[in-house]
């Protein structure tokens, strides 16, 4: 096949921002740069069969950062309502996850929550670029065009929400109370005395839940 009938659509800040994957890609394949509403990277199929995988690329930091300001819940939904194989790659060690309670949470609750994602991982940036031309391989012929975002969002305190929830001892509704009461909860902005406080005034939460929350977040 003909290098050009492989396009792979790169997001024109991540482009600038990780310009040795688009170096990498660009010896196979052509490459076609442009703002993108969702996803890094878009392949678009073309010819009788159509459909688009769209590729969310985040390093483990990144992602850390947009599980706890809830950036990453909105960014799910319209990976998943705009494409017809959505992708997060996650880029990096998840050893930070298995030592916070919250963020392992926030993993599975992706895994669950989602049913039409996939959640890939690489190593490092070669090994995210491995994947994306794998991808593209597997596709096959693919275009310029882009699918257009569907205009859906969560409420960022929605996300807070379904992350509490992944804690042992709390559901919904005890979530919504403890973040009427500490609405900064996940800034971690309290002193630790200040928290406690606030903690002890929701009803019905077990003292090993406010002692784990105090681990987590005092």
């Amino acid at each position: 096949m003909k290098k050009q009938e492989r396009v792979i659509i790169i997001d024109s800040r991540e482009a600038s921002t990780c310009p040795e994957i688009k170096k990498l890609l660009s010896k196979h394949f052509t490459i076609d740069i442009q703002p993108l509403e969702s996803a890094d990277y878009v392949l678009s199929k073309t010819g009788k069969m159509k459909g688009s995988i769209g590729i969310e690329r985040k390093t483990v930091n990144d992602l850390l950062s947009s599980i706890m300001d809830g950036r990453l819940f909105n960014q799910v939904i319209k990976l998943c309502d705009t494409y017809e194989y959505p992708v997060l790659l996650i880029e990096g060690s998840l050893y930070p996850f298995k030592s916070d309670p919250v963020l392992l949470g926030s993993y599975i609750s992706l895994l669950y929550s989602f049913k039409k994602l996939k959640v890939a991982h690489s190593r490092d940036v070669r090994g995210s670029v491995r994947f994306i031309s794998r991808s593209a391989l597997y596709i096959g012929p693919t275009g310029h065009s882009v699918p257009k975002v569907k205009k859906k969002a969560v409420d960022p305190k929605d996300a807070r929400v379904m992350m509490l929830t992944c804690l042992k001892g709390i559901g919904e509704r005890k979530a919504i109370e403890i973040l009427q009461r500490a609405p900064r909860l996940f800034s971690s902005i309290y002193a630790k005395a200040d928290l406690k406080k606030r903690l002890e005034e929701v009803k019905g939460l077990r003292k090993e839940t406010r002692q784990l929350l105090l681990e987590i977040f005092g």
